[in-house]
């Protein structure tokens, strides 16, 4: 069994596909298996997905027979693995050639750890709107949750307390939107994380719009919609701290936090309330 499982899910992922694959095909740390699990594409992802693993035999290929949605593909491949470490790729994004080596590393250093990462760099995939985040350390508390960056989901994991997680946050959230950071949360909060700026992971934050592509339409199902996955995220995170501040201060507290939490990694309250006043 290999050290490390590494889940790509996709769906019409052929044009980024190949350089994701050759990317982790590089990786200094060799201990691991990779896995595309397509869901139900209707390009040429699976032409490309098999080609890497006719390649090399630690990649493979699971093929969804129907579209479950990001979430079950990203939840399922998970539930899959048996590795102690588990990381999920995308693939528009990619990494330093000793991602996988310098994050083990981490992990091999402190059992208390459950998640390890790496410098993060992002960009639109035109390359503009380019950003770094560097980690000085492992941190916890209020100041980490709020400093908590969505990549962090593509680090290196003890696939265990992961799968408990994931699990928890399945049950009680159950969206794509935001789940990441409702993920990571506890980890974060309990000083979980080890990081280390000796290797970077390159995030694409927004793909290029197609040409004459029509602008979205907003209506007030979406507001709706809106409304109810900030009340949900705030009750699932909430869970998460209420165990961690028995003190009525500290509730109170943490609830402010997590108030301002919600604003920033899922819909501001401020933006709320204007589509609820332009509304109808």
């Amino acid at each position: 069994m290999a050290r490390i499982t590494i889940a790509i899910p996709a769906r019409n992922e052929a044009a980024l596909l190949a350089g994701a694959l050759e990317n982790l095909r590089r990786q200094s740390f060799s201990d691991f298996e990779a896995i595309v699990y397509d869901n139900a594409s209707d390009d040429d992802t699976p032409r490309v997905a098999k080609e890497m693993a006719a390649r090399d035999p630690r990649f493979s290929y699971v093929r969804r027979s129907e579209n479950i949605g990001a979430l079950r593909n990203f939840h399922e491949s998970l539930l899959a693995a048996s590795s102690p470490f588990f990381l999920w790729r995308a693939c528009d994004d990619q990494c330093g050639d000793n991602y996988l080596a310098v994050l083990a590393a981490l992990l091999d250093a402190d059992a208390e750890k459950v998640l390890a990462v790496g410098a993060i760099d992002s960009s639109d995939l035109d390359g503009g709107n380019a950003r770094r985040f560097d980690f000085a350390g492992a941190r916890g508390g209020t100041r980490a949750v709020l400093r908590a960056r969505a990549a962090m989901i593509y680090g290196l994991f003890r696939r265990e307390p992961l799968t408990r997680r994931m699990n928890d946050v399945m049950s009680e959230y159950g969206e794509a939107f935001g789940f990441d950071y409702l993920v990571l949360l506890p980890f974060i909060f309990d000083e979980q994380v080890a990081a280390s700026n000796a290797t970077t992971f390159r995030q694409i934050k927004k793909r290029l719009k197609r040409p004459g592509a029509a602008r979205r339409v907003r209506g007030p199902a979406e507001l709706d919609r809106m409304i109810s996955l900030r009340r949900r995220f705030y009750a699932c995170a909430r869970t998460v701290i209420a165990a961690r501040a028995p003190s009525l201060p500290a509730r109170m507290f943490h609830g402010a936090v997590l108030w301002i939490f919600t604003g920033k990694r899922l819909f501001g309250f401020r933006k709320v309330v204007l589509r609820m006043l332009t509304r109808g």
